[in-house]
């Protein structure tokens, strides 16, 4: 989060306790970015959340409150289920940052350009899962959002092409605290 694969490297490089965690001296010199990547993936896998309040009402075991309600059309209609979809809402493609209202390029982010080096690869990331969102803080590759009504403003903005009122930013706000689940176990 708002950091470069160098930058990443020499931090994570510093630590002994990563070291160790890496097991570095019988495996390698060197923790490199990709190792991070690849630690960093398998932990998302382990992310499982079952039993989110969405979860529950999806199953008819538990109804969603007027706003929740509200918020869920609101996600549907305004298309933000185009790439938030899937069982875990999220995490099933790649897509840009800035589809309709050009994002701000950053160099050295770890966006599809960094690997392809093909210009409409930049700014074009994995789309995250919403699950826990509301616990996942702070937003988005740079960390430029610190809270969830911002980075459901900026994301309304630039890639749906909608400034939002406080009202929905109030629906949407609630239909996503409802898909916080149960703590893996990984996090006990």
């Amino acid at each position: 989060m708002a950091m470069n694969a160098q930058d990443v490297e020499v931090r994570i490089n510093a630590s002994n306790k990563y070291r160790t965690l890496f097991n570095v001296e019988n495996t390698t010199d060197k923790i490199t970015f990709f190792m991070v990547i690849e630690v960093l993936v398998e932990f998302e896998k382990a992310l499982v959340t079952p039993n989110s309040k969405f979860d529950r009402y999806l199953r008819g075991e538990e109804q969603l409150s007027p706003l929740e309600e509200q918020g869920y059309r609101k996600f549907k209609e305004l298309g933000c289920i185009t790439c938030h979809n899937g069982i875990n809402i999220g995490g099933n493609s790649f897509q840009k940052m800035g589809t309709i209202i050009p994002y701000s390029y950053q160099e050295g982010y770890p966006d599809r350009y960094s690997l392809t080096k093909k210009d409409y690869h930049k700014n074009v990331f994995k789309v995250p899962t919403l699950r826990n969102i509301a616990l996942s803080a702070p937003y988005f590759h740079d960390a430029s959002e610190k809270n969830l009504r911002d980075a459901i403003k900026s994301m309304s903005y630039h890639n749906l092409g909608y400034v939002i009122s406080d009202e929905q930013v109030d629906m949407l706000h609630a239909f996503l605290n409802t898909l916080t689940g149960e703590k893996p176990a990984i996090l006990e």
